[in-house]
């Protein structure tokens, strides 16, 4: 059974309707390397404007964006987020994201048979 923690549970109601408008607005206005925004910065000026958001529902509401093709192009990197401005921009992030995407499914992978070995293939 896979267990919800706050990263995965679904954009309540306000998410949506009130934090993703304001995060995707800045988003649109970062074209380019030279225009990333850090999560840190689009937390501050969030909640300059009175709202209230952290940085694990930020990585959520982007995470909607990108896979509903609300900003196409939009990279998340660990220095922030932009919009790339070529094929092989997106290319190379595509293929780190298959990386990251092997080596935790090596990780999953190991934990079950160690799991097993552990526990005699009993359940906890």
């Amino acid at each position: 059974m896979i267990h919800e923690y706050e990263g995965t549970k679904p954009l309540t109601a306000y998410e949506r309707e009130v934090l993703l408008p304001l995060v995707a607005e800045d988003l649109y206005t970062r074209v380019g390397r030279l225009r990333m925004v850090t999560s840190d910065g689009i937390i501050r000026r969030i909640r300059g404007r009175g709202y209230k958001i952290d940085d694990i529902r930020l990585r959520k509401i982007v995470s909607y964006i990108r896979r509903n093709d609300i900003i196409s192009g939009l990279i998340a990197s660990s220095k922030g987020y932009y919009i790339a401005t070529s094929g092989s921009e997106m290319q190379d992030h595509i293929d780190s994201l298959a990386c990251r995407e092997s080596a935790i499914k090596t990780v999953r992978e190991a934990l079950e048979e160690q799991k097993d070995r552990m526990f005699n293939g009993t359940k906890i």
